[in-house]
């Protein structure tokens, strides 16, 4: 990456890492380390020899005196030097493939003060012996691979937020955070954690086989070269480059530079990914398809890398905003589209300048800047995207890949005759607690519900624990939350509280006793229905009485507008149901339909008419005038006089064909009308609710 010093945006998650060592399915393969004494040899022969110019060296001279000395290198094997522009790879007599690296070689020799060593609170994967393969993966685990954590201070190590973010991202999957760091990022590593994980990070130095955006394949670089065989550093013909290098030591001797593509890491999988993502931090990881294609192919769902050389400030902005977004439940495509909004679309952008308080002499403002200054552009690649035929522009992303997450549930316990669902959600969920709907069934007392707890407790006069409102906020399973109300776990309980007298003394409890058993209890047969409501009674009678029923989501729908279709149909079960062969009367009523049977029945009775000769119109809504009518009919009420509407303040409203059957309801008590504002309204043309039918029958049949 370009040496700009990240600049440490604010994360709003407080961050721990979940500390643990070596998984099982990680190391399985054996730690094989080829000599590489004789390439040493080479380099620091090429080395000597590019330092003894006493003129400083532009790239293109530096790589002729490469050329040149490689020609009558011992250790170099005949006919295998090849440069790629201002890069040479040759291979040793001992079968190491080696890269000559412009940009590497200037790593190398920058001599920069390494990092501080790690804290002993930090168990890393350093060095860690080989364990055991497992046979089956978990698919919820995160990986962050660090070569030079600790000894390339252009990386933040300790402090950086890739490993604050390991942690968040396996708290939001419910699986396990593992950070590798030097020696411990081994490509064989890298492989096995493409097997078992949900999303694998790579935090290094990235090139190509050219040092520039003109490479063949990109390259992962590692600190490491166990495990790297003499087979993955072979030259492929067909690629026309060898899947790995040894690239030289830095000067000071504290890092090396082991480089693999995807083939090589590939190669070491001993089982295809299970759809996980690779999150690629690495400069020039998507200059080519040589890291993403073949991993695509051994089944990761999504590659992320940059098309070029890419700042550290312009990584961390990009890399920020598009966790946060994965762990709010994002897809890859709206999070891809929320980085690019938030930091912009290519490094060195307005808002990654701003975001790092770098000069605005940096800014590139247009697409057109960045590609004719070498910026780097974020890349994703999947089954829905593929590699882009120029990676150096704007890409639309299309991936709806997301992050796994652990569901959590907060279960809400209440006495009989109370509703609340429980609340379902994922890690870092926010909400309200809720007020339930309803009374409790028993009746004895004056019940009155008063909060939340955690404490399941027999009536009392003190609380046995601390009271949490309606409104209140909770949320679900923050990281490193020690408020109560951040549930950290898969089965949270609140106990609702109540309160009632029990004469002088006010008592509080969550255990109130149930009422008797009531087998049409609209409260234990619908999610909708509480017990106390104004229509409480008329719908259990009409339960009791089968002239309705619920819906299959266990809902009754009370305040659910009636259609003429159910109208007839509970008119013709409160008739009993009498036998009646369905006709086809109108063409919008099949004699196949549920309904066929009632509007047969009730259009041969008199009761209901179509709205034309040719339709029945089922679905149309009934108004309260509409339903008056019907129950008139069914009735066989013979009333003449509207005198009985005329006290409505709304009783002009109601049309001629409504008026004596309307008057009719008022007069046997049927209809009372709607209070509105201290005033009751007969109101015809609104639409009648399942509820008030109900009720209005209820008080014609047991009058």
């Amino acid at each position: 990456m370009k040496k700009i010093y990240r600049s440490v945006l604010s994360l709003l998650l407080a961050a721990a890492l979940l500390c643990t060592w070596l998984p099982a399915g990680v190391g399985a393969h054996e730690a094989e380390m080829l000599d590489y004494s004789q390439a040493d040899e080479i380099f620091d022969g090429l080395y000597r020899r590019i330092q003894s110019h006493k003129t400083p060296m532009d790239d293109a001279r530096r790589a002729e005196a490469v050329e040149a000395y490689l020609e009558n290198a011992e250790g170099v094997k005949p006919g295998t030097v090849r440069r790629m522009g201002n890069a040479l790879t040759w291979e040793t007599d001992d079968g190491v493939a080696c890269h000559f690296s412009p940009r590497l070689y200037k790593l190398m020799t920058e001599d920069a003060t390494a990092a501080a060593e790690p804290s002993d609170s930090r168990k890393t994967m350093e060095l860690t012996p080989p364990a055991a393969k497992s046979t089956t993966a978990s698919g919820r685990d995160v990986y962050l691979f660090a070569p030079y954590y600790g000894l390339d201070n252009d990386f933040e190590g300790e402090d950086g937020s890739y490993d604050e973010w390991g942690g968040i991202l396996a708290h939001f999957t419910d699986g396990d955070y593992y950070l590798y760091e030097r020696e411990a990022a081994t490509i064989d590593a890298i492989a096995d954690a493409l097997e078992n994980s949900a999303m694998v990070i790579i935090d290094s130095h990235g090139n190509t086989d050219t040092g520039d955006i003109y490479g063949t394949s990109s390259y992962i670089c590692l600190q490491s070269g166990r495990g790297i065989t003499a087979a993955d550093y072979s030259y492929d013909p067909a690629a026309g480059v060898s899947h790995a290098y040894y690239a030289g030591t830095s000067v000071n001797g504290a890092m090396s530079y082991y480089e693999v593509d995807g083939t090589a890491i590939a190669n070491h999988m001993e089982r295809n990914a299970s759809n996980n993502l690779l999150w690629n931090a690495t400069c020039f990881g998507m200059t080519t398809d040589g890291i993403c294609g073949p991993l695509l192919r051994r089944g990761v769902g999504v590659v992320y890398g940059y098309s070029c050389e890419v700042s550290f400030g312009g990584d961390q902005c990009w890399m920020e905003v598009f966790m946060d977004e994965m762990t709010n439940g994002k897809t890859v495509r709206d999070a891809a589209a929320s980085m690019k909004r938030e930091c912009g679309a290519w490094d060195y952008s307005r808002q990654i300048c701003e975001a790092n308080g770098w000069t605005s002499y940096w800014i590139n403002h247009t697409a057109a800047d960045a590609v004719a200054n070498g910026e780097a552009f974020p890349v994703f690649v999947s089954a829905r995207d593929s590699y882009p035929a120029n990676p150096n522009a704007v890409q639309n992303v299309y991936s709806d890949w997301q992050l796994p997450r652990m569901e959590l549930t907060l279960e809400l316990r209440l006495p009989d005759g109370v509703k609340s669902p429980n609340i379902e959600g994922y890690v870092f969920y926010e909400g309200r607690l809720p007020t339930p709907a309803g009374r409790p069934r028993n009746q004895e007392h004056d019940y009155s519900f008063v909060g939340w707890s955690f404490v399941d407790f027999a009536p009392s006069q003190t609380l046995p624990g601390s009271l949490y409102s309606p409104g209140q906020e909770f949320s679900f399973g923050y990281y490193d939350d020690s408020d109560p109300l951040s549930f950290g776990d898969n089965s949270a309980v609140l106990f609702g509280v109540y309160s009632y007298r029990d004469g002088n003394r006010l008592l509080y409890t969550t255990q109130v006793p149930d009422g008797p058993y009531d087998p049409y209890d609209p409260s234990a047969m619908f999610h909708d229905m509480p017990y106390g409501t104004w229509y409480y009674d008329s719908v259990r009678f009409a339960v009791a009485e089968e002239l309705v029923t619920g819906y299959t989501d266990g809902t009754f729908r009370p305040e659910n507008t009636l259609r003429r279709s159910e109208a007839v149909a509970i008119l013709y079960r409160a008739a009993g149901s009498p036998p009646v062969e369905p006709e086809a009367i109108f063409e919008d009523v099949a004699v196949t339909d549920w309904h066929a049977a009632a509007v047969t029945w009730a259009v041969r009775n008199n009761i209901v008419k179509g709205v034309s000769e040719t339709r029945f119109a089922p679905d149309q809504l009934v108004t309260r005038g509409q339903m008056a009518v019907f129950l008139y009919r069914f009735a066989g009420a013979a009333n003449e006089s509207t005198g009985a509407i005329a006290a409505f303040p709304d009783a002009a409203s109601v049309p001629d064909w409504a008026a004596k059957e309307m008057a009719w309801a008022v007069e046997t008590g049927l209809i009372n009308g709607s209070r509105i504002n201290g005033q009751d309204y007969l109101q015809p043309m609104s639409t009648a609710t399942r509820a008030q039918y109900v009720t209005i029958l209820m008080r014609y049949m047991t009058a």
